[in-house]
């Protein structure tokens, strides 16, 4: 049974993981002269900021939790049945998983990247980016790894 466990998807595994954790931890602490106003995780986002003008992105969360699920669910499948029938299926997995990684990776640059113009003020999200937003964001990045690992291994085999 060893050989038959693909060591490497387990990457996307804990990648869809912290995608989900990620969601639920602090993303942006607003300061204003380094006072804290108030932080909101992911979901605070998601839920209470959609409708926020100006605020681009907010589906962000909500894309890094079903994204996170999606590519737990698909990453077990090639982990524990990467056995010759299978190569087509995990081929497929691998390449589901990899393009929801790069989805969530360009929109998560897109939020962290938008700025809005306050008259005498240009406000940065990425200067109130915390801890969250950069675990989920690792998460995709590690997730898109093991995305590409099942195909690489059925290709090498």
């Amino acid at each position: 049974m060893g050989k038959s466990i693909n060591l490497l998807a387990i990457i996307g595994i804990i990648g869809g993981a912290m995608m989900i954790v990620g969601v639920f931890l602090t993303w942006v602490d607003f300061k204003v002269v380094g006072i804290s106003l108030g932080t909101a995780t992911g979901w605070d986002i998601f839920d209470g900021l959609k409708d926020v003008d100006g605020i681009k992105y907010t589906f962000l969360p909500l894309l890094d939790l079903i994204a996170g699920i999606i590519a737990v669910i698909m990453m077990i499948i090639p982990t524990f049945a990467n056995v010759d029938g299978y190569k087509r299926a995990n081929n497929a997995l691998g390449i589901i998983v990899t393009i929801l990684s790069i989805v969530v990776i360009v929109i998560s640059i897109l939020f962290m990247t938008q700025s809005w113009d306050l008259s005498l003020v240009i406000i940065h999200m990425s200067d109130y980016i915390q801890y969250g937003f950069w675990i989920s964001l690792i998460g995709a990045i590690i997730t898109l790894i093991g995305g590409i690992m099942p195909i690489a291994k059925n290709r090498m085999n």
